[in-house]
């Protein structure tokens, strides 16, 4: 395979420069072999590390008319401020919206405020709905952010390695004398050297998935528990609820999978909704939530995911395209 020939389609689609038409190619490319996959991967993941690396005002300048030609009508107003996003537009119907949109380095907002003499300067990374990213912390940690999340960072950890955490991250934790903790609405997450999964949307419950090593989640109201390798707590309006998970469902989304295992529909159109940069409606019909789906999504359009739930089940859809809304009714 010549990846030479496709390059400059991977730098043009990261760039939001491709045509809809060589999307649909790029994409029937991509799906044809792992190493084509892989090779995408590497792209995207270089391209987010130049931004990072060339803060110059010739960067900062195209970065800028970048964002200008995605939305006008708004204006980056401080240089040091970089950001890269990409809108999938669904068309006739729905046909371009391609969950290639998470495997980019989305939002990269590196936000610089003036710090006083010798202290930590903080760092900001979003990776907004529709794309995800992956980065290292000052400690070496490693850190893989979802789609619709946020993370607060210093530029160098002290006596303390304390980060703020909205949405969902997966972690990889470098041991250190020093605790390493994720702080939440909901609470912290305290670790020293451990792999583990966060979630805490503020639509959704707060939940911890351990991978291995050893974590205690405390929420803000002082309850508490302690997680080892294999389990996850999820937080409740009615406590903690600890239990042994098959720990991919829950960290398959940093390899650009998404896996349902017998989940409710409403839960399911929270996490599509999320992946794909869409707003998913449920229409008040109790018969949507006794719907359960269990698939593996990876590099499917969400046409083709808007077909399963069709075929699999007694729903379709309505499209609101101004909107970008996607509203699911039970067939009567």
């Amino acid at each position: 395979m010549d990846y030479l020939q496709y390059k400059n389609r991977i730098k043009q689609f990261l760039e939001g420069t491709l045509s809809g038409t060589e999307e649909i190619k790029l994409l029937e490319w991509i799906k044809q072999s792992p190493d084509n996959k892989k090779y995408f991967h590497y792209l995207q993941s270089s391209l987010g590390e130049e931004v990072k690396r060339r803060q110059n005002k010739v960067v900062t300048l195209r970065w800028q008319q970048l964002l200008e030609r995605i939305e006008p009508e708004k204006k980056t107003k401080n240089p040091f401020t970089h950001t890269l996003k990409r809108y999938y537009h669904l068309t006739a119907p729905l046909a371009a919206a391609f969950v290639i949109g998470f495997i980019i380095a989305g939002v990269v907002l590196w936000n610089v405020t003036k710090p006083a003499k010798q202290a930590a300067i903080q760092q900001k990374i979003t990776a907004p709905h529709g794309a995800r990213t992956q980065f290292t912390l000052p400690d070496s940690s490693l850190v893989w952010l979802n789609c619709g999340s946020e993370l607060l960072f210093p530029s160098h950890f002290e006596d303390k390695r304390q980060i703020s955490l909205t949405g969902e991250a997966y972690f990889e934790v470098k041991k250190g004398k020093s605790p390493f903790v994720v702080s939440t609405v909901y609470g912290d997450v305290e670790v020293k050297g451990t792999s583990f999964n966060v979630k805490a949307y503020q639509d959704d419950f707060f939940e911890t998935t351990l991978v291995k090593g050893k974590v205690n989640v405390l929420t803000e109201k002082g309850n508490g528990a302690a997680l080892r390798p294999g389990y996850q707590a999820v937080y409740t309006p009615t406590g903690f609820k600890v239990d042994k998970v098959e720990t991919e469902l829950y960290t398959s989304w940093t390899e650009g999978r998404l896996i349902f295992r017998k989940e409710s529909l409403p839960q399911m159109a929270k996490r599509l909704g999320r992946w794909y940069n869409i707003k998913i409606e449920l229409d008040d019909d109790k018969r949507l939530e006794d719907i359960y789906y269990t698939a593996t999504i990876e590099m499917e359009s969400f046409s083709e995911v808007l077909n399963l739930l069709k075929v699999t089940a007694s729903v379709d859809y309505t499209w609101d395209e101004e909107n970008r809304v996607i509203n699911l009714f039970y067939l009567k």
